[in-house]
């Protein structure tokens, strides 16, 4: 009796998976095909546009009443969709003389109920043929959906930066408060949020034109033999029309070694946030080491 039920589920499950009957390759294509228990699968190159490809099976999978999902997986694009026969995954991509496709239709075989009492039956650890096929399934599902992400070649940390030539962390006794300001001058120490380098700040507020700002800020780089500075000016219109100074800047560097290399970077910026409103000044000092192996 054991011998017999046995080999008649055996004989069941040697049956190759059928497709859906309306899921058909592009046009003039040769398909190779595949065939298991659990799976079909085909894959051929077409001779069109990735684009006319999936169009060709997006409107296959809508006019079987299904829902066809398509998303990019990285190397192409992924199409996928639910059919009544089995799941199915149509992978599309550019190739030379045309567009590869990949079809996988996989079966989705119910979880195993429980067996009857037969005598002779196998040992309990002996799974179920349906259960192997369900756990073959999941296998090559898991695998399937490995190999379908997308894969990015790892980014190696850049050290670029020769740290032991970075000049020390200083407030010049030239860089101060114009006459005018809100507050005597009063340093503080901050930490770039972008290079993670500590800089000095310091900033105050006045009621000063913006030109008359960037004309001393100017001239007091150029007087303490700081490197000409790079400046900018700009305006600000209100919607009545009205155009007015908004913000502007005073930079430059100072090298430890000629013109290039180590260095502190001195900045001075300002703006203001209305009409006629006081002006916020910001100065910072900062500085950046040698690349490495340039000296």
């Amino acid at each position: 009796m054991w011998q017999l039920t046995w080999g008649a589920t055996f004989l069941f499950l040697a049956q190759d998976l059928a497709g859906p009957a309306w899921l058909v390759p592009f046009p003039g294509a040769q398909p190779q095909e595949t065939r298991s228990p659990a799976s079909v699968r085909a894959q051929y190159v077409a001779a069109a546009s990735t684009a006319e490809v999936i169009e060709h099976y997006r409107k296959q999978i809508a006019a079987a009443g299904l829902t066809p999902v398509v998303n990019g997986d990285g190397l192409g694009t992924a199409i996928r969709a639910s059919a009544p026969e089995c799941d199915l995954l149509i992978q599309v991509r550019k190739s030379t003389g045309g567009t590869l496709v990949r079809t996988a239709c996989s079966s989705r075989a119910e979880a195993p109920g429980p067996l009857p009492a037969v005598t002779g039956a196998p040992p309990a650890r002996n799974r179920s043929p349906q259960a192997m096929v369900e756990a073959h399934r999941e296998r090559a599902r898991t695998t399937m959906q490995k190999y379908d992400q997308p894969v990015y070649p790892p980014h190696p940390k850049l050290e670029i930066w020769d740290e032991s030539t970075r000049p020390p962390l200083e407030w010049p006794a030239w860089l101060v408060h114009m006459p005018g300001a809100s507050r005597a001058l009063t340093v503080t120490q901050r930490v770039d949020k972008n290079e993670k380098q500590p800089y000095l700040h310091s900033s105050f507020t006045t009621n000063a034109p913006m030109t008359e700002i960037h004309e001393y800020y100017e001239s007091l780089f150029t007087a303490n033999g700081v490197p000409p500075p790079v400046t900018r000016l700009s305006t600000g219109q209100t919607l009545g029309g009205v155009i007015q100074n908004k913000s502007g800047s005073v930079e430059a560097n100072r090298y430890v070694r000629g013109n290039h290399g180590a260095h502190w970077s001195y900045r001075v910026s300002y703006n203001r946030s209305y009409l006629n409103a006081p002006i916020t000044v910001t100065l910072t000092v900062s500085t950046r080491p040698d690349f490495k192996n340039r000296r």
